[in-house]
């Protein structure tokens, strides 16, 4: 649980981190600092692990707050929703029984309203955790 820190601020002598979740390929962490060089102790580490699920969910309010709302219709919710499921348009298609070329028509325009440009991007947007699905 301890690192480095690219940028320390002036007379830090000690940092903690505490990792929080994130997508796969990116770190997110929650540094602690300390001028004493005393290291942090085992009993501290430990307490700053079971803070992680709060300081997550600090982030995440901070996060929902500061994203500004997109109102997407009805249809395009759905279809974000079977793409965040990992189907096809032709799956998607058949499961809400349009066709193809209406899918596509539903994604570009959920597209153009997020300020997106690819599936991945629309669902990490409008489902910014895996639990929000």
């Amino acid at each position: 649980m301890r690192s480095l820190a690219s940028a320390v601020p002036t007379g830090v002598k000690c940092i903690a981190a505490v990792a929080l979740p994130t997508a796969p390929g990116r770190t997110r962490v929650c540094q602690f600092f300390r001028k004493d060089p005393k290291p942090f102790t085992d009993h501290e580490m430990t307490t700053l692990g079971l803070l992680a699920p709060h300081l997550y969910a600090i982030y995440q309010e901070t996060a929902l707050r500061r994203r500004s709302p997109v109102r997407l219709t009805r249809r395009e919710l759905d279809v974000l929703r079977c793409v965040a499921r990992g189907m096809s348009t032709p799956q998607i298609a058949e499961q809400l029984v349009v066709s193809t070329s209406t899918v596509r028509k539903h994604l570009e325009n959920a597209f153009n309203r997020l300020g997106v440009s690819s599936r991945t991007a629309a669902v990490a947007r409008v489902f910014p955790e895996a639990e929000a699905v």
